[in-house]
């Protein structure tokens, strides 16, 4: 080989070598520690990031003849590949029966900036979902809301008399027979819940909406403590939830952590976005033009099931991307 080429070649390979060597590092540490250290749920939150560029500089290393450089991102390919292939494997499409009752449902985080609230309703006027769950909605939100959708939405239910990270939220084409907003005490800092039950078509379906704190917190740089804490006491709650329920919002946790592991494994949820979805469901842009993190979920259980679900193209001038979905319900 020319000594320019062996240059170049050089150039290339060493930053690759970097890459794959802090990724296997990284693998080890997830797989040995876990998220008892919280870099390790840290580097969990952006994983899909990380792993991505393996996928493209695998056929790179290849051209390049390196057998080392090759196997490190082959390793970050891999774990890529196991955790996230699933999201792009069609799925089975799911057709309701005509005795069976569907509807359209999204949950849209408006991000609490004092901004003008026009481009909100024009997102969910477009999405024209029966059902909308909204968090971090503030008093000005509210009442643009309110006034705009007194037709459209005759059945509300609104808690912005927090401050707005704290705002909850459902509008609903269906009664809405009980509402009720809370936080847990034993927390320092919150964001707040709230659970409703719909009367849709002689079914009663019970909808928690949730935003758990995220991570980032307090005096922390990174500690998935109180989020877990707050998500275990949650799931315990809805233990006692009889017939058709379902759980959706901004939950601040990736699909590696611990926390979305305890809703899927242990409380048996199914994640709506992995059933029907298609990509990685990224939904949170936090000032970058496209999403890189999915933090938004629709998780069912108990009769409720999901025939097609996407994330929104737009945001509403949100940091947070809506879910729609259409869902499915048990016939009675």
């Amino acid at each position: 080989m020319k000594p320019k080429l062996k240059g170049w070649r050089q150039v290339l390979l060493v930053p690759m070598d970097v890459y794959g060597m802090m990724t296997v590092l990284i693998l080890l540490a997830q797989a040995i520690i876990g998220e008892r250290w919280n870099i390790v749920a840290f580097f969990n939150t952006f994983a899909q990031i990380l792993w991505l560029p393996a996928l493209f500089l695998l056929p790179l290393a290849f051209l390049l003849r390196s057998g080392r450089t090759l196997l490190l991102l082959l390793l970050a390919a891999l774990a890529f590949v196991i955790t996230f292939g699933d999201h792009f494997v069609p799925h089975a499409p799911l057709v309701p029966s005509a005795d069976q009752t569907s509807f359209t449902f999204m949950t849209y985080n408006l991000l609490d900036n004092r901004r003008d609230p026009a481009a909100i309703i024009d997102l969910i006027e477009s999405a024209e979902a029966d059902v909308v769950a909204l968090q971090e909605l503030s008093i000005i939100t509210a009442a643009a809301l309110e006034a705009h959708f007194v037709d459209v939405y005759p059945y509300r239910a609104m808690h912005s008399n927090k401050t707005g990270v704290r705002g909850m939220g459902v509008m609903s084409k269906f009664p809405i027979t009980a509402d009720r907003y809370w936080h847990y005490d034993w927390m320092a800092l919150w964001l707040g819940h709230q659970e409703v039950q719909l009367e849709i078509k002689e079914q009663t379906l019970t909808l928690y909406n949730l935003h758990p704190i995220h991570p980032g917190v307090g005096s922390s740089f990174f500690d998935p403590t109180m989020r877990g804490r707050e998500i275990a006491a949650l799931l315990e709650e809805s233990r006692a939830e009889e017939g058709l329920f379902m759980m959706a919002g901004d939950f601040n946790m990736p699909e590696l952590s611990n926390d979305y592991a305890r809703v899927t494994q242990e409380y048996d949820f199914a994640d709506a976005y992995r059933m029907r979805g298609w990509g990685l469901g990224h939904t949170f842009t936090h000032g970058f033009v496209l999403p890189f993190l999915r933090l938004d979920y629709i998780f069912l259980r108990d009769g409720v099931d999901v025939a097609e679900i996407k994330v929104w193209p737009s945001s509403g001038g949100s940091d947070h991307h809506p879910v729609w979905a259409r869902l499915v319900l048990e016939t009675p």
